[in-house]
């Protein structure tokens, strides 16, 4: 008896069972997100530009960066073209998230500074921890920090109505990552100028957004080398000791909880 046609049969049938159900195996785009895996975003602006991500724990994504934005401003004529941040959260599926802002998206800046993101971070409660630079029209630029509810508002809360930024005694300073301690502190890191030298500043705020008095030379600690030594990543470890990665020839430096360097890690509290 030849059985071909009994099997052509039988996997016709699964093909037709099965029809429209894909199956992707490990390291595949997943189907099940976006469109095969893919969401192209825009935050509704120009330059459109992604600077971070993070997930919550319920599985949603949080999505931060900037765009080119147009404002009226009062005090100068015209319109004036600045960046504002764009922050958007999306469901498991990648779907916009339509408890949070408007359609998963909200935008923000501050007037009279260009500002952008690079780091995110979610607390416990759901806020979203934004960390950036806010730079001066035809000055210096500011660390920024910014903090939104669980529905996408500024968090009122918050240092001044959601968003702290100074340049905390630096010039050309920024914060590029962000992390959270067990006590809720917000540790950021990035680069900043002092004199003629690049450092890799770690800004310790409170959870209403004030520089932490505790921390280092009041909520600022500072790491410098012998030449550049700009900040990039920060990391804490169980013992809550502070990591942070320079953007030099993979150098790693340590701090202990106070802000203070921690010569038990190579000698000096930085291994490059």
């Amino acid at each position: 008896m030849n059985k071909a046609p009994l099997l052509i049969r039988i996997a016709l049938f699964f093909a037709l069972a099965f029809e429209g159900q894909i199956y992707a195996g490990p390291g595949d785009l997943d189907p099940s997100f976006g469109d095969g895996g893919r969401i192209p975003l825009e935050a509704g602006g120009t330059d459109d530009v992604l600077k971070g991500f993070t997930t919550q724990s319920d599985g949603r994504v949080v999505i931060v960066g900037d765009e080119s934005h147009f404002y009226e401003a009062a005090t100068l004529p015209g319109y004036v073209l600045t960046r504002r941040l764009a922050v958007r959260r999306m469901l498991q599926d990648g779907t916009p998230d339509p408890l949070f802002g408007d359609d998963g998206l909200v935008r923000f800046y501050l007037s009279g500074y260009v500002c952008r993101a690079h780091g995110v971070v979610v607390q416990g409660d759901a806020k979203i921890v934004v960390v950036g630079e806010a730079v001066q029209y035809g000055g210096t630029s500011e660390f920024l920090v910014a903090r939104l509810l669980a529905n996408g508002e500024l968090d009122a809360s918050f240092a001044d109505q959601g968003i702290w930024h100074s340049a905390a005694g630096f010039t050309n300073a920024s914060l590029r990552d962000v992390v959270l301690d067990s006590s809720g502190r917000i540790l950021a890191t990035g680069r900043a100028s002092t004199g003629s030298k690049t450092v890799a500043p770690v800004v310790c705020l409170n959870s209403s957004g004030a520089l932490d008095s505790t921390f280092a030379s009041s909520g600022v600690a500072q790491i410098s080398g012998s030449s550049s030594f700009p900040g990039e990543a920060i990391a804490l470890q169980d013992d809550g000791r502070i990591l942070v990665g320079i953007d030099r020839y993979m150098t790693i430096a340590r701090l202990l909880t106070d802000g203070t360097v921690d010569v038990s890690w190579g000698g000096t509290g930085v291994v490059e």
